[in-house]
């Protein structure tokens, strides 16, 4: 369900921006002409293969820039870059965005630096939440600079539409749903190789349709001489905030009621993973010799406890060595299926942090330029 919402949702945000793009088109040229529909035709391969492409240049450059405040700020670039180009070549920017992360993160390998990780990750946490603050301030801003010129009619009559839209989508995204479980069940019943889902799973789908940022910017995106544009914005408004306050507020609950939990999987899946990253670990110093790798295999082993301060070289080497072994232990799960996203991130961390124990002072800081 976690592989489907996160697909779909970006399913949703290229398509949905695709053909908005398409429609101001259409709007701005008075028709549907022979031009915009190829526009359309080239946009989505088109944004796809030249995301490639630029992600493959980047990972080629982005080495350079390891361990530097720098290289944090050149992602910045790197995205709004791809983005920006991808508008100026009149293709998807949304897809080509996308397909130059994954190709970055596909050429990604076990020898990349964790403390550019590390810094890179609380960098963009922090900026995706503060762009996520401005962006609802800003909405609700303009919703209430908008709501104060409407006269009472012209309120009643948005609110009275808001609310139509509201119920639309929300009642749209369950029929979906069961209609999509219809689909995959008959399938299965005709010897498809799709299983089932469950009733309570489709209706968690479902109910899980939330609107948030695209449906924000695309509103604010709208020029100013757009036909109904304060009440297209006040509708798009009422959609995130309803689907964030009900459907948001309600998932825990609904999850909780329809017993699809699954955090006592979750649990014995990392313990799993970290038994299996420790034995990683004791198999790659096991042909060691010395007291520094005996008291790492014991700490591996649980046998023994923290050996404590790695001041000597010997031991920083053999610690990363260890580091290592285990995140290609850790690649190798993921690709096997068998551990979660979230549970490989967090064990990647996990790992981030032991290697960069393992360095020095020097190489654990990262410098300006």
């Amino acid at each position: 369900m976690d592989t489907l919402l996160k697909g779909e949702s970006l399913f949703n945000d290229a398509t949905a921006l695709l053909l908005f793009s398409a429609a101001l088109n259409v709007h701005a040229s008075g028709g549907l002409g022979s031009a915009t529909v190829i526009k359309i035709a080239i946009a989505a391969p088109g944004g796809i293969l030249f995301g490639i492409a630029f992600g493959y240049l980047l990972s080629r450059l982005r080495p350079l820039t390891e361990n530097t405040v720098g290289g944090t700020l050149l992602q910045f670039v790197y995205a709004f870059a791809t983005w920006i180009i991808a508008e100026r070549l009149h293709l998807s920017a949304v897809l080509a965005t996308v397909a130059s992360a994954m190709t970055i993160a596909t050429l990604a390998t076990v020898n990349d630096s964790p403390r550019m990780r590390v810094h890179s990750f609380a960098v963009w946490t922090t900026v995706v939440f503060l762009l996520n603050v401005v962006a609802f301030l800003l909405m609700g801003l303009q919703a209430k600079s908008i709501v104060q010129t409407m006269s009472p009619d012209e309120l009643a009559r948005a609110v009275g539409f808001a609310t139509i839209v509201v119920i639309s989508v929300i009642v749209c995204r369950m029929a979906i749903a069961f209609l999509f479980h219809a689909v995959v069940a008959y399938r299965h019943k005709r010897g498809g190789y799709l299983a089932p889902f469950r009733h309570g799973e489709t209706m968690l789908v479902g109910w899980a349709g939330m609107r948030g940022l695209v449906t924000l910017a695309t509103a604010f995106a709208l020029p100013p001489d757009f036909p109904e544009r304060n009440l297209v914005v006040l509708a798009a408004f009422a959609v995130v905030l309803a689907t964030l306050v009900i459907q948001g507020g309600t998932l825990a609950p609904m999850i909780h009621l329809l017993q699809l939990g699954r955090q006592t999987a979750v649990r014995k899946e990392t313990d799993v993973a970290r038994a299996g990253l420790a034995e990683a670990a004791v198999a790659r110093l096991a042909s060691e010799e010395g007291p520094e790798a005996a008291a790492l295999i014991a700490q591996y082993a649980k046998t023994a406890a923290d050996p404590g301060g790695l001041s000597d070289d010997r031991r920083r080497g053999l610690l990363r060595a260890a580091t290592l072994a285990q995140r290609q232990r850790l690649d190798e799960l993921r690709d096997a299926d068998l551990i979660g996203a979230t549970q490989y991130l967090e064990l990647q961390e996990d790992l981030d942090w032991q290697q960069l124990a393992a360095e020095s002072e020097k190489e654990r800081r990262i410098t300006e330029s």
